[in-house]
């Protein structure tokens, strides 16, 4: 934000990227910019983040009151001026959080506690305040605290009480970070990353398959952690999805999604392999014919190809003339065999795909917060059951995506947006009800 004094009047720029070059003038022009005009420009620069209609409500509680050892002649809580402010050791933390309980039912999201320190004490008061953040985070609240001046030692308590593990203290590049979708929980948030952006960048991006309206897409394992973002894309893109699943509980999710072409491969039982060296053509056409059958006599024109070496020669042969294989991974093996006469001669395209650029995971974030794609959490474990995760996502036993608790006391926290939530609740539990 700028200010230039031309007469009595006040040009304001509209600029309102994020600077850190300030000069000493600019800032004074600021101070002095009349109240007006101040009071204006910040809610134009508000409404350009921020939906107009709401503030953050917030309460302040002092957890320890006055004698302050510091010398600062504007404070209160300073124990070297009389101020008539009664001092009062560091509260019960029991008390804090019954507070804040108080403040989150009357619709305050952040919590602030402050202490009259000059420097934190270590010890026992200082496990208090832990206690006391702690407490008030699994309430869903922000909290902030003002608790003077903090050791080495003090500063790394916070991966104990956040909910982020260590990525407090990690160093990226500010491009690498993407904002949390405010309508959902820290688990539900967690689950896309990877599994979404590599969808994108296989189905929609130039890089990949560049999807378009009408397309018929062969989507292997439509209902699993990768297969259901690509379900989620061709259905939002006006493509035509033929999803392939092992179960008619997972056949059941997909048309959950809104998708109607549905290959149950373990109720058809194909075996594309006669043994572990040969393949078997036979099961191939079979494999054509019934997706012609579903699409009214049309081949795909897009795989979606993760399952690798038991799928990709299947996957080969079904594209259309001109139609594109774009593969991510190779789950079953990764040494793919198929007959090149159905590549060349028909002029088909492999595109090998891996996750995504810093755009396309952007991109991709963008529309799980804007409720256009959603979270695909099946199930939360907490983290004395991470094993019992890992195996049961070996075994093939979920749909979607799976979730560990690291930091966070339970489930549920983490959401802002409640009303965007609200509108599409049955979307992202949808794999929860399953």
């Amino acid at each position: 934000m700028t200010r230039e004094s031309t007469g009595t009047s006040t040009a304001l720029s509209s600029d309102a990227s994020l600077r850190f070059d300030w000069t000493k003038s600019e800032v004074q022009s600021i101070y002095r910019m009349p109240l007006p005009d101040l009071l204006f420009r910040a809610q134009t620069i508000h409404r350009q983040f921020h939906p107009p209609d709401r503030v953050q409500t917030c309460q302040l509680i002092s957890i320890k009151t006055g004698g302050c050892p510091e010398d600062c002649a504007y404070c209160p809580q300073s124990a070297h001026y009389e101020a008539d402010v009664e001092r009062q050791g560091l509260l019960d933390p029991q008390h804090v959080i019954s507070v804040a309980r108080d403040a989150a039912s009357r619709g305050v999201t952040r919590f602030c506690m402050g202490a009259a320190w000059r420097e934190a004490p270590n010890g026992r008061d200082f496990d208090k305040v832990l206690e006391m953040v702690h407490g008030v985070s699994t309430l869903g609240m922000e909290v902030c605290c003002t608790l003077g001046m903090l050791t080495e030692s003090q500063r790394a308590w916070g991966f104990e009480t956040n909910f982020g593990g260590l990525a407090h203290f990690s160093v990226v590049k500010a491009n690498q970070l993407m904002p949390k979708p405010r309508h959902l929980t820290w688990e539900e948030a967690a689950t896309p990353g990877l599994v979404n952006s590599t969808a994108f960048r296989q189905l929609v991006s130039d890089n990949g398959a560049s999807m378009k309206q009408g397309h018929n897409i062969l989507i292997w394992g439509a209902s699993g952690g990768l297969g259901a973002y690509a379900t989620q894309y061709a259905l939002a893109g006006g493509a035509i999805p033929v999803c392939v699943v092992s179960s008619e509980r997972k056949a059941a999710l997909c048309r959950s999604m809104g998708a109607e072409l549905i290959i149950n491969r373990a109720a058809e039982g194909y075996q594309f392999w006669k043994d572990e060296h040969t393949q078997d053509p036979k099961e191939w056409k079979r494999f054509g014919a019934q997706i012609r059958e579903l699409t009214g006599g049309e081949d795909v024109d897009v795989v979606f190809e993760h399952p690798g070496r038991e799928t990709f020669g299947a996957s080969v042969y079904v594209t259309r003339k001109g139609g594109t294989i774009v593969t991510c991974a190779s789950t079953s093996g990764y040494m793919h065999t198929y007959d090149n006469r159905y590549l060349w001669m028909s002029l088909k395209r492999i595109i090998g795909s891996h996750f995504a650029n810093y755009r396309e995971a952007w991109q991709a974030n963008r529309l799980i917060a804007k409720g256009m794609i959603h979270p695909t959490t099946s199930a939360v474990y907490p983290l004395e059951k991470t094993g019992q995760a890992a195996l049961d996502v070996h075994r093939n036993l979920h749909h979607g995506k799976v979730a560990v608790l690291c930091l966070a006391p339970h489930e549920g926290l983490g959401v802002r947006d409640h009303l965007l939530r609200e509108k599409h609740l049955t979307e992202i539990n949808r794999f929860r009800n399953e």
